[in-house]
């Protein structure tokens, strides 16, 4: 099938396996996706019991710092651009152009503030 010969919502084509329904299927897929949400959490939480136990309070603290300061980053890394270009029917060479430049701005700003901490005294 073409990109973008047929209109969205056709799910003609869409091969399901032993008879199962768009919505068997669907249902299926987000217990997939919740139980690994589950394992994840599990995971992290472990993690930080562990770090909790090994690292100095004044470590841990700046461990949870940086932690959420990371969380955050990693919530804005592309805003969504990617999913965007990903998305769309047709994109020009302008508009791939110029997300480039944004992610590249994106990058810079994020390495600047990353990097403000050498001028920092903690001392």
């Amino acid at each position: 099938m073409a990109r973008g010969s047929k209109h969205r919502g056709d799910y003609s084509e869409l091969q399901l396996k032993r008879g199962e329904s768009l919505t068997q299927r669907t249902l299926r897929g987000s217990l997939v996706n919740l139980f690994s949400s589950g394992v994840l959490f599990v995971l992290q939480f472990g993690v930080t019991i562990l770090m909790a136990r090994l690292l100095a309070p004044s470590d841990y603290g700046q461990m949870a710092m940086v932690v959420s300061i990371y969380g955050f980053v990693l919530a804005l890394r592309d805003l969504g651009l990617s999913m965007a270009v990903v998305q769309r029917k047709t994109i020009t060479e302008e508009q791939l152009t110029g997300l480039f430049w944004v992610n590249v701005l994106i990058g810079v700003i994020f390495g600047f503030f990353s990097e403000v901490r050498f001028f920092i005294d903690t001392s």
